[in-house]
Protein backbone atom coordinates (compact mmCIF):
# COMPACT_ATOMS: atom_id res chain seq x y z
CA UNK A 1 0.00 0.00 0.00
CA UNK A 2 1.05 3.45 -1.02
CA UNK A 3 -0.16 6.68 -0.30
CA UNK A 4 2.01 10.13 -2.09
CA UNK A 5 0.48 13.19 -1.39
CA UNK A 6 0.87 16.82 -1.49
CA UNK A 7 4.19 16.46 -3.01
CA UNK A 8 6.19 17.87 -5.63
CA UNK A 9 8.43 15.90 -8.59
CA UNK A 10 9.84 17.65 -10.90
CA UNK A 11 12.90 17.66 -13.64
CA UNK A 12 13.72 14.22 -13.56
CA UNK A 13 15.11 12.47 -16.25
CA UNK A 14 12.55 9.59 -17.09
CA UNK A 15 9.60 8.52 -15.23
CA UNK A 16 8.69 10.75 -12.42
CA UNK A 17 6.67 7.36 -10.52
CA UNK A 18 6.70 3.56 -12.00
CA UNK A 19 4.59 1.47 -9.79
CA UNK A 20 4.64 -2.18 -10.41
CA UNK A 21 1.50 -3.50 -8.59
CA UNK A 22 0.04 -2.75 -5.26
CA UNK A 23 -2.88 -0.18 -3.87
CA UNK A 24 -2.23 3.63 -4.39
CA UNK A 25 -3.49 6.95 -3.68
CA UNK A 26 -1.88 9.62 -5.47
CA UNK A 27 -3.34 12.74 -4.87
CA UNK A 28 -2.66 16.28 -4.54
CA UNK A 29 0.85 16.67 -5.98
CA UNK A 30 2.48 19.08 -8.29
CA UNK A 31 4.92 17.33 -10.84
CA UNK A 32 6.61 19.26 -13.74
CA UNK A 33 9.29 19.01 -16.46
CA UNK A 34 10.00 15.08 -16.22
CA UNK A 35 11.48 12.97 -18.52
CA UNK A 36 14.62 14.17 -21.15
CA UNK A 37 13.99 12.11 -23.84
CA UNK A 38 10.98 10.00 -23.15
CA UNK A 39 9.33 9.29 -19.82
CA UNK A 40 6.25 9.80 -18.43
CA UNK A 41 5.27 11.38 -15.40
CA UNK A 42 2.95 8.44 -13.64
CA UNK A 43 3.72 5.22 -14.89
CA UNK A 44 1.56 2.37 -13.64
CA UNK A 45 1.51 -1.37 -14.29
CA UNK A 46 -0.36 -4.69 -13.77
CA UNK A 47 -0.84 -5.14 -10.35
CA UNK A 48 -1.64 -2.01 -9.40
CA UNK A 49 -4.78 -0.92 -8.33
CA UNK A 50 -4.84 3.44 -7.68
CA UNK A 51 -6.58 6.48 -7.21
CA UNK A 52 -4.89 9.30 -9.12
CA UNK A 53 -6.71 12.85 -7.79
CA UNK A 54 -6.28 16.44 -7.49
CA UNK A 55 -2.75 16.45 -9.09
CA UNK A 56 -1.59 19.33 -10.80
CA UNK A 57 0.94 18.22 -14.24
CA UNK A 58 3.00 21.20 -16.25
CA UNK A 59 5.26 20.32 -19.32
CA UNK A 60 5.44 16.59 -19.33
CA UNK A 61 8.00 14.96 -21.86
CA UNK A 62 5.20 12.36 -22.31
CA UNK A 63 2.24 11.49 -20.89
CA UNK A 64 1.08 12.85 -17.37
CA UNK A 65 -0.35 9.24 -17.14
CA UNK A 66 0.77 5.94 -18.38
CA UNK A 67 -2.07 3.49 -17.29
CA UNK A 68 -0.83 0.03 -18.45
CA UNK A 69 -1.49 -3.86 -17.81
CA UNK A 70 1.73 -4.90 -18.88
CA UNK A 71 3.85 -7.46 -16.94
CA UNK A 72 2.63 -10.67 -15.58
CA UNK A 73 0.94 -9.18 -11.78
CA UNK A 74 -1.93 -9.96 -11.03
CA UNK A 75 -4.89 -8.33 -10.60
CA UNK A 76 -5.51 -6.22 -13.35
CA UNK A 77 -3.82 -2.66 -13.54
CA UNK A 78 -7.25 -0.64 -12.44
CA UNK A 79 -6.55 3.33 -12.07
CA UNK A 80 -9.59 5.85 -11.39
CA UNK A 81 -8.55 9.03 -12.55
CA UNK A 82 -10.25 12.38 -11.73
CA UNK A 83 -10.51 16.08 -10.50
CA UNK A 84 -6.53 16.58 -12.45
CA UNK A 85 -4.88 19.20 -14.38
CA UNK A 86 -2.56 18.64 -16.90
CA UNK A 87 -0.87 21.69 -18.79
CA UNK A 88 1.48 21.87 -21.81
CA UNK A 89 2.35 18.27 -21.81
CA UNK A 90 3.80 15.82 -24.67
CA UNK A 91 5.59 18.61 -26.85
CA UNK A 92 8.99 18.03 -25.21
CA UNK A 93 9.05 14.93 -26.81
CA UNK A 94 11.58 14.28 -30.05
CA UNK A 95 8.61 11.68 -31.43
CA UNK A 96 5.20 12.03 -31.61
CA UNK A 97 3.88 9.52 -28.96
CA UNK A 98 1.92 11.16 -26.06
CA UNK A 99 0.38 13.94 -24.75
CA UNK A 100 -1.68 13.47 -21.45
CA UNK A 101 -3.01 10.14 -20.60
CA UNK A 102 -2.04 6.63 -22.31
CA UNK A 103 -4.52 3.32 -22.17
CA UNK A 104 -2.26 0.44 -22.73
CA UNK A 105 -1.87 -3.28 -22.73
CA UNK A 106 -5.82 -3.97 -21.66
CA UNK A 107 -5.91 -1.71 -18.37
CA UNK A 108 -9.14 -0.74 -16.92
CA UNK A 109 -8.70 3.25 -16.99
CA UNK A 110 -11.35 5.64 -15.99
CA UNK A 111 -10.25 9.23 -16.36
CA UNK A 112 -13.00 12.08 -15.07
CA UNK A 113 -13.40 15.50 -14.95
CA UNK A 114 -10.19 16.25 -15.62
CA UNK A 115 -8.86 19.58 -17.35
CA UNK A 116 -6.62 19.50 -20.93
CA UNK A 117 -4.62 22.59 -21.16
CA UNK A 118 -2.79 23.02 -24.21
CA UNK A 119 -1.68 19.38 -24.57
CA UNK A 120 -0.12 17.70 -27.66
CA UNK A 121 -3.42 14.76 -27.13
CA UNK A 122 -5.80 13.78 -25.25
CA UNK A 123 -6.25 10.32 -23.89
CA UNK A 124 -4.23 8.37 -26.11
CA UNK A 125 -4.64 4.58 -26.30
CA UNK A 126 -3.39 1.45 -28.17
CA UNK A 127 -6.88 0.25 -28.96
CA UNK A 128 -6.00 -2.72 -26.52
CA UNK A 129 -7.89 -0.98 -23.37
CA UNK A 130 -10.36 -3.15 -21.09
CA UNK A 131 -13.82 -2.52 -22.05
CA UNK A 132 -14.72 -1.23 -18.57
CA UNK A 133 -12.65 1.64 -19.21
CA UNK A 134 -13.92 5.26 -19.35
CA UNK A 135 -13.27 9.02 -20.22
CA UNK A 136 -16.58 11.28 -19.44
CA UNK A 137 -16.90 14.90 -18.07
CA UNK A 138 -13.26 16.27 -19.12
CA UNK A 139 -12.29 19.73 -20.67
CA UNK A 140 -10.19 20.10 -23.25
CA UNK A 141 -8.81 23.27 -23.65
CA UNK A 142 -6.29 24.25 -27.28
CA UNK A 143 -4.85 27.70 -27.21
CA UNK A 144 -4.48 27.32 -31.17
CA UNK A 145 -6.84 25.21 -34.00
CA UNK A 146 -3.37 23.09 -33.93
CA UNK A 147 -3.80 21.66 -30.63
CA UNK A 148 -7.66 21.35 -31.00
CA UNK A 149 -7.34 19.41 -33.77
CA UNK A 150 -5.07 17.02 -31.80
CA UNK A 151 -7.57 16.45 -29.17
CA UNK A 152 -10.50 15.40 -32.23
CA UNK A 153 -8.66 13.10 -34.11
CA UNK A 154 -9.93 9.86 -34.18
CA UNK A 155 -6.84 7.63 -34.86
CA UNK A 156 -5.10 6.33 -31.82
CA UNK A 157 -7.24 8.42 -29.40
CA UNK A 158 -9.74 7.19 -27.08
CA UNK A 159 -13.36 8.29 -27.43
CA UNK A 160 -14.61 11.65 -25.89
CA UNK A 161 -17.15 10.87 -23.39
CA UNK A 162 -21.20 12.29 -23.89
CA UNK A 163 -20.21 15.21 -21.33
CA UNK A 164 -16.75 15.88 -22.21
CA UNK A 165 -15.97 19.63 -24.00
CA UNK A 166 -13.99 19.83 -26.04
CA UNK A 167 -12.39 23.60 -28.26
Amino acid sequence: KLVIEHCTFSNGKDDGIYIEGGKVIFAYNTIYQNGSTGGDATNLKAGTIADLCYNFYYSQNTNAFKLSNSGSRSPQCNAVVYNNTIVNSGWRRPTVKGGSVWYEAVVIAKTFNTLFINNRFGIKTDGKEDTASRADYNYYYGYGQNVVKNFTATKGLYAHGAHDIVG
